[in-house]
């Protein structure tokens, strides 16, 4: 969900000041703005974690929570602030995850399990872009959260899904 959202924000209103359509310039710092969390995340983490990898794992989640809630408030700030705090999220996995994988897999397996989690990254990621295909297109009519109902979100689902099969 918080990769797809960034897929339509051309078409998406953010209330900065009143009604303002983002820019090209808004639409590539927001779609860093988590790259450059991650990368800090990363850095600090690799500090943070000789105070314990799991609870660089609990100080993840407790940054990571509220990051993502604030991007769900559509402002130019809040987005950006959010996604910045997912990054550092992300980036403190990033460190530790791998650590808790060395001390918890015996080593005789160690060798499968350590590629796993380096991969379950980007294939998460590839499954919400593909998760993408499950927003109306852009030049839908649009309506309000509170006209939706389940049965459209099915609908739309299949009707989109089965397009993009057919066309690749």
């Amino acid at each position: 969900f918080y990769l797809t959202r960034t897929m339509r924000l051309r078409s998406c209103k953010l209330s900065l000041i009143g009604q303002q359509t983002l820019t090209e310039s808004d639409e590539s710092l927001i779609g860093t703005s988590a790259v450059g969390g991650i990368c800090i995340g990363a850095a600090v983490g690799g500090k943070v974690v000789r105070y314990g990898r799991r609870r660089l794992l609990i100080i993840g989640a407790i940054i990571g929570i509220p990051g993502v809630a604030l991007t769900l408030y559509l402002n130019m700030y809040a987005l950006l602030s959010g996604r910045i705090m997912f990054g550092l999220s992300c980036g403190f996995m990033c460190v530790a995850g791998p650590l808790l994988v060395d001390v918890y897999v015996p080593p005789h397996i160690f060798s499968t399990c350590a590629p796993i989690f380096t991969i379950a990254g980007p294939f998460g990621s590839f499954v919400c872009l593909l998760g993408g295909l499950l927003l109306p297109p852009d030049d839908a009519p649009t309506k309000e959260f509170s006209d939706i109902k389940p049965g459209d979100i099915f609908s739309a689902s299949n009707r989109d899904l089965s397009s993009f099969i057919g066309a690749h």
